[in-house]
């Protein structure tokens, strides 16, 4: 392929470069490298030249031949390679040099023509010359076609099988619309086509294109179909293809659509994974043929995704899908249907643009998405993901003066904060003009604005106002904690909106405010109809971004029956941190190390809360110069604001935790089980819970000082110390508070003897707490209880045992051990004995030597997996899932220990050997002989064709002589019902009598896969098998008979003045297909000497050719002679005319 560099190296491990690599491919083309000059210091020039000049780099304008080739410049060079045509010298001429034998070739390269042999010209092109594919891979092919955008494409198939369909380059391609003397221009045309073919989406549009000189006309201006115009523009790729033999001009346009993923299937069974797509917009934007349901296989994309696709309309399918790229910015500049601008970035809109809520509702400054198309135009606007910490209440405006230099807003922030800030402009000029200068406005008056807001890097902040409900003095006004409902009063008239869990609001009463996430959290609020009339009244200023679903709600609720329930932000205080009776600026508190809502917080609890508790719980007893709190409590809906709690609902802690939020304090922990519950409390007293713990369980630790930490639930230990505060909601534990002691010293280590102990040790006085997790050895299954002994000693000296006993399918156990210890010591364990009530079973098979799985694909259930230790107690059971009764045997042994011998018993038996003792030290193991010899048994069932089924029965249709003839089936050995495996075994077929009706009857058996075919002569034939599975001939189908046509002859070219006639066979002739059997007559007796016959090789037809180009004549007729045509079946044409001219 390749003769080294110049300078006589090859460099097997260096880099390929481009003129290499074509200098390879010209090699295998049949280019002689001295003859074309591709060697000595010059040789790239010829390479180059010749390769462009055949087109090998066809598809790379930027081709360098001296840069290294890339995977995918080297597959494009190779697949154009695959198309070119081969070449060969005209002359060679073969000299002996000093003994050496040179071939001298011809000084010019001429195109490979294909011989008189093989020819497999029109594989790749239909020219009378060789392509280097249709040479070396003569099943590739290549054909011209258009593909489902109707563009020229090439489609490549191998031995028949579709690889793919690939659009071939375009002449000319655009991103936009474009006049049609530009695409003449562009494909450097010399003559105009009139009658140019467009396609949009795949469909061919019903005006043709004049492609000509000048001509300004654009694509867009063409009719499509009636008086629709052709759908193209922005964001449209328009490919134009010259035929240069014709001057035909082809343009395909393909628009990209924008869509968002509405959903993803994984792949399952037989079918790939798939999505489906919906429009952003419902503009009618979308492909005319469009529907949601239409899939497209791939598994790279996620629900929502926003995404381009192109579809074909005239395939009715996705083509393609890409995810789109998008910018963020603030809105600067709008020009209806043509752009947008973020900032100083102007980005035209596609073609097929659309946006959220309509053009009509984006505004300039806010905050947008701009998904862009992959030639940068905008095709999709949406909102950024609204933050709600952006709204506010605007309560009051200020302009900026000679005193007030700055413009200033008073907010009411989303959660519950009043703030003055610094604003951009002076809203009040025109852009806010509802308000008037330094007038507060409440919650509900008219003209009342929610604004969005957003803090610049200078400190100012920008304010939008967006559409706010204000709603006064409201006396229907109802909302229930957890109920979606909202009612009210507009404008005269009952109204509902909706609140979800992403609904905020923002509640003020009297003076202050407080803000709650979602209606399960939200206090439920109605008017106070027993007020006075305007006194119980409620006050509303609320936005919806969508529909009726409230974004945000600011509600006075001053004057209404005002419930403080159903909040869940959970507040932990810890005892241990809380200090004493503290004053500050008059004010008295109580600090705490607390938990806020999921966050770790200080606090100050105002000692006298705007909320009383029952005085009985000593809990919270306001004024007191004493506690609080006595023990770790929990609480929700807090009054909170920078660090003070004033207010606080205490949480039920009374089994059976029959409210929505519950809470208790116990001492004693477990480890989470594995199905996700865990048991707390138990000791000093205290109640024993096993509680489902939920998934998104925040759990924080606490030291011996109330310090408080985030911890995992895997952090949680077994102690009978540790004192647990837990949370339930909804019956599961939300919130997991655990105070573990440290005080005393902590050791911890492994030791091992057959299995491996891990222990976590603290001595005190007289005793000492030993935490253990055990690994059981490998012959012990998790479900045999382990008790495990082990001696204490404090630093080095013995000082007392115990036992950890480890239940069924546990690792964890605790015990405390009385030792003669102060607390000081330093502890370490030694394991003295260790024991098991069970071991496990592995069953073997004792021929092979291997072990046999424990499933249900070797054994009829799953056999005995451990066994117990207790003696005499052990039991194994088993059965194999065999057919097979020959015997087998098994012994049950442990080491070199036979515990039973060897039974015997039929393969398929149910097997129980009791009673057994076994050792802890090991596995047992039951191996089982004799399973290689063993037999599985299947059956056959006759279905009544050992005794002959008559041929008018089995659905041949209406015979006339056959009717009454039999087909059987007969097992060899006869009357066998019960088959060995691995035995051979035949079946008999026979017909009863010569067929008549038809040549021959098939009999075919499907479930051996097997059919004969029984004829004059051949009345009888044995089929074989080997046993591997029931046969069954008695169901629908499991024999079929057909019958075979007999011998036909069938003419043509048997008119006056034909020069030879040819009769086909339905079968080839097998006899009477000699010489001279076949007679032409011109006079109905005599044989015409000047005809010539001619049968083919298989015997399928025969041909009767006038010598000297005669022709026949009416009347003339061709026969058979003396012996009659006959077929392999024995089925015969007899003497007489075959054919007759007419």
């Amino acid at each position: 392929m390749i003769n080294g560099y110049a300078d006589g190296t090859f460099r097997p491990t260096g880099t390929l470069s481009g003129n290499a690599f074509m200098k390879m491919l010209l090699g295998a083309l049949g280019y002689d490298s001295s003859i074309e000059g591709y060697t000595g210091g010059n040789w790239s020039v010829s390479v180059i030249k010749q390769a462009a000049g055949i087109g090998l780099d066809d598809g790379n304008d930027e081709f360098v031949g001296s840069k290294a080739v890339t995977r995918e410049e080297a597959a494009l060079y190779a697949s154009n390679m695959l198309k070119a045509t081969m070449v060969e010298y005209d002359a060679k001429t073969t000299v002996n040099v000093n003994g050496a034998t040179v071939t001298v070739a011809g000084n010019k390269a001429q195109d490979k023509a294909w011989g008189t042999a093989t020819n497999n010209d029109g594989n790749i092109d239909d020219d009378g010359f060789v392509q280097f594919a249709e040479q070396y891979f003569d099943k590739l092919t290549l054909r011209s076609v258009v593909d489902s955008f109707g563009r020229p494409s090439n489609r490549w198939a191998n031995k028949g099988v579709e690889i793919g369909t690939y659009p071939k380059t375009a002449g000319a391609s655009y991103t936009e619309d474009v006049t049609l003397g530009t695409i003449y221009a562009d494909l450097g045309m010399t003559d105009k086509d009139e009658k140019a073919e467009v396609y949009v989406d795949g469909v061919l549009a019903s005006e043709l294109a004049k492609v000509s000189k000048g001509n300004d006309a654009k694509i867009a201006d063409l009719k499509f179909a009636g008086t629709d115009k052709c759908s193209v523009g922005n964001g449209t790729l328009v490919e134009a293809y010259l035929d240069e033999d014709t001057n035909d001009v082809t343009i395909a346009c393909i628009n990209t659509y924008v869509a968002e993923v509405n959903k993803v299937v994984a792949a399952s069974g037989n079918k790939d994974a798939y999505i489906t797509l919906s429009d952003t917009t419902n503009e009618g934007r979308m492909p005319a043929k469009f529907s949601p349901s239409d899939e497209f296989e791939t598994d790279g994309f996620e629900s929502d995704d926003i995404v381009l696709f192109t579809y074909s309309n005239a395939d009715e399918e996705i083509k393609s899908v890409v995810k789109a790229e998008s910018v963020t910015g603030a809105l600067s500049k709008l020009v209806l249907t043509k752009s947008v601008s973020l900032g100083e970035e102007t980005y035209k809109f596609s073609n097929k643009y659309g946006t959220e809520y309509g053009e009509g509702r984006l505004d300039v400054d806010s905050e947008y998405v701009v998904y862009l198309d992959d030639y940068g135009y905008a095709i999709y606007v949406e909102e950024t993901e609204y933050n709600i910490a952006d709204y506010a209440f605007l309560r009051a405006l200020q302009s900026g003066s000679v005193v007030f230099n700055t413009d200033k807003a008073a907010l009411v922030t989303y959660d519950g904060k009043t703030k003055t800030v610094d604003t951009t402009k002076d809203y009040l000029d025109g852009v806010i003009n509802t308000y008037a200068n330094n007038t507060e406005k409440q919650i509900g008056d008219a003209g009342a604005k929610i604004v969005v807001t957003k803090a610049l890097e200078d400190g100012d902040y920008r304010l939008k106002a967006v559409e706010t409900l204000n709603v006064k003095n409201d006396s229907s006004f109802d909302m229930v904690n957890s109920d979606a409902r909202i009612n009210l009063t507009v404008n005269g008239t009952a109204a509902t909106y909706f609140a979800n869990s992403a609904t905020v609001f923002v509640v003020k009463n009297g003076t202050s405010y407080r803000a709650y996430t979602g209606i399960k959290n939200a206090p439920t609020i109605t008017a106070d109809t027993s007020a006075k009339a305007g006194t119980g009244d409620v006050d509303v200023s609320l936005y919806c971004r969508s529909g009726n679903m409230v974004t945000i709600a600011f509600i006075d609720a001053t004057n209404a029956d005002y419930i403080s329930a159903g909040s869940r932000n959970i507040v932990f205080l810890a005892e241990d941190s809380e200090s004493k009776h503290t004053f500050i600026s008059k004010n008295d508190y109580y600090s705490y190390n607390a938990v806020v809502d999921g966050e770790i917080k200080e606090v100050l609890v105002q000692s006298t809360l705007d909320k009383l508790y029952d005085p009985a719980n000593a809990l919270l007893v306001p004024g007191d110069t004493g506690a609080m709190v006595n023990e770790n409590m929990v609480f929700v809906s807090p009054q909170y604001d920078d660090g003070v709690i004033t207010e606080l609902t205490q949480v039920n802690s009374a089994a059976p935790f029959s409210a929505d939020v519950n809470y208790d304090t116990v001492t004693g922990t477990e480890k989470l089980n594995e199905n996700y519950t865990i048991t707390l409390g138990g000791a000093n007293g205290t109640a024993k819970y096993t509680l489902t713990v939920d998934t998104g369980v925040k759990v924080f630790l606490l030291d011996d000082d109330g310090v408080i930490t985030e911890g995992d639930i895997k952090n949680v230990r077994k102690s009978d110390t540790d004192v647990a505060t837990f949370v339930l909601e909804d019956g599961q534990i939300t919130y997991l508070f655990v105070q573990q002691f440290t005080k005393d010293k902590e050791f911890n280590g492994d030791v091992s003897k057959a299995g491996t102990l891990s222990f976590n040790a603290r001595a005190g006085f007289g005793a000492t707490m030993i935490l253990g997790t055990y690994e059981r050895p490998s012959h012990v299954p998790l479900s045999a209880e382990a008790k495990v002994v082990v001696n204490v000693f404090a630093d080095g000296k013995f000082a007392g045992n115990g036992t950890l006993t480890f239940d069924s399918g546990s690792k964890v156990a605790n015990v405390n051990v009385p030792t003669a210890t102060t607390g000081d010591e330093a502890i370490t364990l030694e394991v003295v004995s260790e024991s098991f009530d069970n071991v496990n079973v592995r069953y073997v098979n004792a021929d092979t030597k291997t072990e046999i799985a424990q499933n249900t694909t070797n054994f009829t259930t799953l056999p005995t997996a451990a066994v117990s230790t207790t003696a005499g107690s052990g039991s194994i059971s088993f059965q194999l899932k065999t057919t097979s009764t020959d015997n087998i045997s098994y012994t049950i042994k442990q080491g070199d220990t036979v515990v039973k011998t060897a039974t015997t018993s039929a393969a398929n038996a149910s097997v129980t050997a009791g009673s057994l003792t076994v050792a802890q030290t090991a596995e047992v193991v039951v191996e089982i002989s004799g399973l290689s010899a063993a037999k599985d048994r299947y059956t056959y069932t006759d279905g009544g064709w050992t005794s002959g089924k008559a041929l008018n029965t089995l659905g041949l249709g209406s015979l006339a002589t056959d009717g009454s003839k039999t087909v059987k089936v007969e097992i060899v050995p006869a009357s066998t019902s019960t088959l060995v495996s691995g035995t051979e075994y035949a079946l008999d077929v026979t017909l009863s009598a010569t067929p008549v009706d038809f040549a021959a009857y098939t009999v075919k058996i499907p479930a051996l896969n097997e059919e004969v075919t029984l004829y004059t002569g051949h009345l009888t034939e044995r089929i074989t098998f080997t046993a591997d599975k029931n046969v069954d001939l008695s169901t629908a189908g499991a024999v079929a008979v057909s019958g075979v046509a007999k011998l036909t002859a069938t003419p043509s070219g048997h008119t006056a003045g034909s020069t030879s006639i040819t009769v086909t066979f339905n079968r080839p002739v097998v006899a009477g297909n000699t010489a001279g059997n076949i007679k032409v007559t011109t006079d109905g007796s005599s044989d015409d000497t000047s005809a010539v016959v001619t049968w083919a090789p298989d015997g399928s037809s025969l041909t009767v050719t006038r010598l000297g180009g005669g022709t026949f004549a009416a009347t003339a007729t061709v026969e058979v002679k003396t012996t009659a045509l006959e077929d392999a079946y024995g089925s015969q044409i007899n003497t007489g005319v075959l054919a007759t001219v007419s």
